[in-house]
């Protein structure tokens, strides 16, 4: 009988990064240990991780700390979470979105995965379908969650049935967000359309 060459060799394993050791991140590690996978666990603050993972520490807003952190991932798991105060999500979020979904990151990820968060901030009837961007997905227990920012990188979350300044929200998939938008014709005429925003730009850098 003929064997393969790689008969017997072990398959490489994935190599997960959690970022965050709080609640959620230690329990998260340690059940991807579990599973086989290789975890690294990244901290701000020096500690112990879940037995068998990898530690580096630093600020998760810093791009090039990010970047070497995650070196040859294939999926971030995003499980911190700053104080419970809104001008400190307003702050903090955004930095961290734009260190973690940094283009040189996202052509080496499968995914990136958000963790369970607490809504303190909801959307406003200034918001705009158009204008508003697609930072994340969360798979809450009471309902799915859309992580958006608008212009300000000011950081929202919506739900189901949420009223913008022009539409709505329609459906929240793990890919992205249909919006109902209502508007007027250049003849003042009142219309309507499906705008669908997903969670990965398209190649020319824009959310169909």
């Amino acid at each position: 009988m003929r064997v393969p060459h790689n008969a017997g060799m072990e398959r490489p394993r994935d190599v997960h990064v959690v970022f965050g050791a709080g609640q959620i991140g230690t329990p998260l590690a340690e059940r991807l240990l579990g599973a086989g996978h290789e975890v690294r666990v990244v901290r701000r603050s020096p500690g112990t991780p879940a037995a068998g993972a990898t530690l580096r520490t630093g600020d998760a807003a810093n791009a090039k700390f990010v970047e070497e952190a995650t070196s040859g991932a294939s999926v971030l798991y995003h499980c911190m979470n700053p104080p419970y105060s809104a001008s400190v999500w307003a702050r903090e979020l955004p930095r961290w979105r734009q260190a973690m979904l940094a283009p040189d990151q996202l052509r080496q990820r499968v995914t990136f995965a958000l963790s369970q968060i607490t809504v303190i901030s909801t959307a406003d009837a200034g918001l705009q379908v158009s204008t508003l961007r697609l930072d994340g997905i969360v798979r809450a227990p009471n309902g799915m969650i859309a992580v958006v920012s608008n212009p300000q990188s000011r950081t929202y979350f919506l739900r189901e049935g949420d009223h913008l300044y022009d539409g709505s929200v329609e459906k929240i998939t793990m890919d992205g967000v249909s919006f109902h938008e209502e508007g007027k014709d250049a003849f003042g005429k009142p219309v309507q359309r499906e705008v669908n925003k997903r969670i990965y730009s398209t190649s020319s850098g824009e959310q169909q």
